[in-house]
């Protein structure tokens, strides 16, 4: 190895301390030595650490990251970057450790060299080739960035300033970003390049129709229905054409007009391949109307095409409401075996489907009597480790096993879920009972105490870890009564921000769980929830949004409306539900992204938070 240069300077617009660049402008043909000190990173005092980057060019094709061979001096270490490449118009580097589960992102930037002309100026393509590369970090397991859209956007309006001419190969992928980030102005900027390269020419292709009406759709512009009308009339029976009708079966809420809509979608589209996923909707409609008839030549008709998921789904509506469940066990028992050809194409979950699956059919042989079949597939269904758990299958394996007399496998379990913080009340309460029926009445709220104590602590530990202090963005909606609400109007209270949309699964499915925390403070002035309603697609959203807080009975709900998307963007929100806890300072302290299905961890969760900054106020 050809001997370091000794003097550093800091790339002054993408690294920090960590990493120090022997030429923060270097040219093609070039080697810069870099030094990485890890002290301040999550990477200090490891033995080994790894350097990974990414060679980019301004063609943006995806290229595998290289490794870069580091070596150890003192605390720091020590590599080089050869630049000899005639493509080669940047660099994105990241560190781990040897297992590749911690790293050292710089807050997902990453340490970055561009290269540079005889001008001094980032070459063509730098600044374009990085936001093309942002995105493939995202997901590459030696990176791992957090997804930041804005910044991919800023870098590519930063080299269209240099080359414009650059633009027009990654117009639509630009305005996609744009639309997805909601950065200011994004609207009117997309509808004014989309006029400046299309005009109102209607005479397109396929693709390019779809790319219009896709982004018109983002921006809740009216010229997307022209477009939607002109893609269907180009391809009347293609793919589109097809998820319209889709679209429309899904959408309609008049179970005797979604049953004519499939029918019609049948008869127009028999090979469809979305045809099979409207089934669902229709068998549900079966099953509400306990038309086993029906339901059970829907299932003949398709059999060929359904899966798993639509076999659980079905038999899990079949066994909540007590219908036929002879057939719903052979449903249920469908899933279970198509698990294995299935499980690589399944969406992600919280839990391996396969427990899912499990949970369903033990279900059904529950209500049916089958007592003891029902606690093994329970017990199947816990699955092999904490993490695995479920606290819905912890009660009902639980609450079974007592029921047939098996205390001491119940007390066992029933202790461990308590420890992994993996119970409900009903669990440890049973327990409780088990401690007194054994010990006295003395002594068994302190005990459930003393098993939950470390997980408790762990988890407190944990989101106290992550407390942030930033000024709240202030903002002012109106409800869906029409009230307005200012965040400024509630300094002093600690306010939770949760943004959810209708079409967003896990917010619908984290809201048992967030209104039984909204009950638990609703009696404390200074404690305020807000469920605030964000992305929706489409124009005529409201009556749907209306309608989901009816229907679900969340008519206890403060939700304001985010019309235009504007307070998600200003909270730089990437994917929802995305939760924020704000102080009575208006700081925000926390933020979590995601969320529990689990009830009773969503309320410990959200309360230690209220808690910590209700506590902290009295100060």
């Amino acid at each position: 190895m050809r001997k370091l240069l000794t003097i550093f300077f800091l790339l002054p617009l993408f690294s920090n301390a960590q990493v120090r660049f022997s030429n923060d402008k270097p040219k093609f043909g070039e080697t810069v030595s870099f030094i990485y000190n890890p002290s301040q990173s999550p990477l200090a005092n490891l033995s080994t650490i790894k350097a990974s980057a990414f060679f980019f060019s301004e063609k943006l094709a995806f290229t595998a990251p290289k490794t870069i061979t580091l070596q150890r001096n003192g605390q720091e270490w020590r590599g080089e970057i050869n630049l000899n490449s005639k493509e080669t118009v940047g660099v994105l580097m990241a560190f781990r450790d040897s297992t590749d589960k911690i790293f050292d992102t710089n807050k997902d930037k990453g340490y970055v060299i561009l290269l540079h002309d005889s001008l001094q100026n980032p070459v063509k393509g730098a600044y374009l080739g990085l936001a093309m590369n942002y995105g493939y970090a995202n997901t590459h397991p030696s990176f791992k960035f957090a997804k930041d859209i804005t910044n991919q956007v800023v870098l590519m309006e930063k080299e269209f300033q240099s080359h414009s001419e650059l633009k027009k190969d990654v117009l639509m992928m630009y305005l996609s970003l744009l639309g997805i980030s909601k950065k200011e102005g994004y609207k009117e900027t997309i509808e004014s390049e989309l006029t400046a390269k299309y005009g109102d020419n209607a005479d397109l292709k396929a693709n390019e129709l779809m790319q219009i009406w896709s982004l018109y759709s983002l921006t809740g512009n009216k010229k997307a229905e022209k477009y939607h009308t002109l893609l269907i009339e180009k391809e009347p029976k293609g793919f589109f054409a097809q998820q319209e009708r889709s679209r429309q079966i899904i959408e309609e809420n008049d179970a005797d007009k979604k049953l004519a809509l499939f029918e019609s979608f049948e008869k127009d589209f028999p090979n469809a391949v979305s045809l099979y996923l409207s089934a669902g909707f229709i068998a549900n409609i079966y099953v509400d109307r306990k038309d086993t008839a029906k339901l059970k030549q829907l299932v003949r008709k398709y059999e060929a095409k359904v899966d798993a998921m639509f076999y659980n789904s079905v038999a899990s509506k079949m066994a909540e409401k007590n219908l036929d469940l002879k057939t719903a066990e052979a449903f249920s028992l469908k899933s279970i075996e198509a698990y294995e050809a299935e499980k690589k194409k399944l969406p992600k979950s919280n839990r391996p489907y396969d427990l899912i699956f499990r949970d369903t059919y033990a279900t059904i042989l529950e209500k049916q009597g089958r007592l003891k079949e029902a606690l093994e597939n329970y017990k199947l269904a816990l699955g092999n480790t904490p993490e695995e758990w479920s606290s819905k299958v912890n009660e009902s394996y639980i609450l079974l096993a007592i029921k047939l007399g098996q205390t001491d496998e119940a007390k066992t379990k029933g202790e461990a879920f308590i420890k992994a913080g993996k119970s409900t009340e009903k669990i440890r309460t049973v327990i409780k009972n088990l401690y007194i029926k054994d010990n006295g009445k003395k002594g068994g709220e302190a005990y459930i105490s003393s098993l939950e104590q470390n997980i408790k602590e762990k988890n407190k530990n944990e989101i106290l870890s992550q407390m942030i202090s930033e000024t709240a963005p202030n903002f002012e909606l109106k409800d869906l009564s029409g009230k307005n609400i200012n965040l400024t109007d509630l300094r002093g209270k600690v306010v939770i921000l949760d943004f959810w949309a209708t079409w967003c699964g896990p917010c619908i499915r984290s809201f048992p769980g967030m209104q039984k925390a909204q009950e638990k403070y609703k009696n404390n002035p200074n404690v305020k929830f807000l469920f605030i309603n964000t992305w929706e697609q489409g124009n005529d959203y409201l009556p749907k949004v209306k309608k989901l807080i009816t229907d679900k009975k969340y008519t206890d709900f403060t939700v304001p409306v985010d019309v235009d998307s504007k307070i998600v963007t200003s909270y730089k929100v990437e994917a929802i539900p995305t939760k924020f806890v704000i102080d009575t300072e208006g700081n925000i302290r926390f933020k979590r992204r995601g969320s529990s299905d689990e009830t009773e961890e969503i309320v410990e969760e959200v309360s230690l938070m209220i808690d910590t900054l209700l506590k902290e106020s009295k100060k």
